[in-house]
C-alpha cells in the first residue's frame, strides 16, 4: 500500500524497504478493499488490537488467487471476468528425503507416457555440503494429474509411492533414507488448465493498460513457482512506477 498522506511513490519505496529490513509490524490480516474518496482505496484489516482502516492511493493485492478477488467489493468488469469463475489451484503432492550420505546432484523431469510409467513429474537430488542445514537429500513431486491414481484422498501412501519410483532413478535410494517429510496438507499450486494462460494474458493486458488504484500480483498470474511470483511482482512494480512515477 502507498499511504494516501504520503503520495510520492518514489519516496514510499525506500520507506517500505526500511520497514521490511527492520522487521516492522506487518501482522495485519487483510479484509475488504473498497472505494474511498478522491479515487483512493479504503482497506479494512484486523490486527492484534482489533479492526483498522487504512486509506491508500494504491493497493497491491498479493494474496492467493482464489482469495484475491473476494477481498475487493467493487470489482471492475475486467476483474469480475477473471475472478468470478475462480482461479484454479491444484493439490501439491511432494516429499523430501534426507539421506545418510552425500549423493550425486542432478534434476530429473519426466512425462508419463506409454514407455514411461513413472508418475513422478519432477525430482531433484541435492548432494549436500558442510553448510548447516544443507544435507544430502532427494526432493520429488508427484504429478497432480496422476496423484489420484496412486495416493489416497488425504495423501495416504504418498511417501511409499515416491520411494518406489525414486528407486527407479536413484540406485540404492531406499537404503540411504535417513528421514522422510511429506508435504500434502494445505499445499496448493496454481494450475493452468487449457485456456487459463489466455485468461491471464487478457487480465494483465487490462491491468497494465493504464493507472489503477489496485494491482494484482501472484504466482497465478505468472507460473506456479516462487520465481514466477517474484517475476510478476517485479513486472508489476515496474508497471506501477511507469503509471504513477511521472504523475507525482
Amino acid at each position: 500500500m502507498v499511504d494516501a498522506d504520503r503520495p510520492e511513490l518514489r519516496q514510499q519505496l525506500p520507506h517500505l524497504i526500511e520497514v521490511l529490513r527492520d522487521g516492522g509490524d506487518l501482522h495485519r490480516h487483510p479484509g475488504q478493499v473498497g472505494a474511498g474518496e478522491d479515487n483512493r482505496r479504503v482497506l479494512h484489516c484486523m490486527t492484534a488490537e482489533g479492526e483498522e482502516t487504512i486509506r491508500a492511493d494504491i493497493v497491491v493485492n498479493a494474496v492467493e488467487g482464489w482469495y484475491a478477488g473476494e477481498l475487493v467489493n467493487d470489482r471492475t468488469p475486467y476483474e469480475e471476468v477473471f475472478f468470478k469463475p475462480g482461479v484454479p489451484y491444484a493439490q501439491y503432492y511432494m516429499a523430501t528425503f534426507p539421506l545418510k550420505s552425500a549423493c550425486n546432484e542432478f534434476p530429473t523431469r519426466s512425462y508419463f507416457a506409454r514407455d514411461n510409467q513413472n508418475p513422478i513429474t519432477f525430482m531433484h537430488t541435492y548432494g549436500g555440503s558442510d553448510e548447516p542445514g544443507d544435507v544430502a537429500r532427494v526432493w520429488a513431486l508427484l504429478g497432480t494429474d496422476r496423484a489420484r491414481h496412486y495416493v489416497g484422498p488425504n495423501g495416504e501412501g504418498l511417501a511409499d509411492v515416491l520411494k518406489r519410483y525414486i528407486s527407479e532413478k536413484v540406485s540404492g535410494f531406499q537404503d540411504q533414507i535417513k528421514e522422510e517429510h511429506t508435504m500434502f496438507d494445505r499445499y496448493y499450486i496454481a494450475a493452468f488448465p487449457t485456456g487459463q494462460l489466455k485468461r491471464v494474458n487478457q487480465f494483465l493486458t487490462s491491468q497494465e493498460a493504464g493507472p489503477k488504484n489496485i494491482y494484482y500480483v501472484g504466482e497465478y498470474l505468472s507460473n506456479a513457482t516462487t520465481g514466477g511470483a517474484c517475476a510478476i511482482g517485479d513486472r508489476t512494480a515496474r508497471i506501477i512506477s511507469d503509471h504513477w512515477g511521472a504523475a507525482h
